[in-house]
């Protein structure tokens, strides 16, 4: 009899439900060009970060058709978002603080800085680029040990809609 339960239904060729050939071999890096000189001088934030989420732009190509009288009328293409990348990182040191001037990210800790989001798969050595993008918003949350600072980015489309 099989059941339902994680790691416990065995297909038929005794794979485990679950079961994965996972390595561990995936390092990333979250650069930030805190300075701001067009520049990432290889430091890598990434030890810090305990959550990212990003969203890539339009999620369809068509506007939803609108009611006009009774019939249905398409308004054309959807105008496309620009992308978004929320990251999380451990503040507990008050490293992001942009008032802490013991901080060596002081006073450089504000919107604006370019920021690159990478992955390497240390098995191959391929680099593969997430996303690249500008802050547009420094959250800090917590206190103490608890302490971590939300970064909200963009990407380069945001300043593409802005300019004609």
């Amino acid at each position: 009899m099989a059941t339902s339960r994680y790691d416990s239904f065995v297909y038929d060729d005794g794979t485990l439900y679950g079961e994965t050939d996972t390595t561990g071999l995936l390092l990333w890096a979250v650069e930030i060009d805190w300075d701001q000189d067009y520049r990432f001088d290889g430091s890598n934030e990434a030890n810090r970060m305990f959550s990212i989420s990003w969203s890539r732009g339009r999620k369809k190509m068509l506007k939803q058709p609108s009611i006009q009288g009774s019939k249905a009328v398409s308004l054309g293409f959807e105008s496309i978002p620009p992308g978004k990348c929320t990251i999380k990182l451990r503040n507990n040191d008050g490293r992001y603080d942009g008032w802490n001037d013991s901080s060596p990210l002081y006073p450089y800790v504000t919107y604006g800085p370019d920021v690159r989001i990478r992955n390497v798969n240390q098995a191959t050595g391929v680099w593969n680029d997430i996303f690249y993008g500008t802050i547009i918003d420094i959250q800090a949350y917590g206190y103490g040990a608890d302490a971590y600072v939300q970064i909200e980015i963009e990407d380069g489309s945001r300043y593409l809609r802005s300019y004609s």
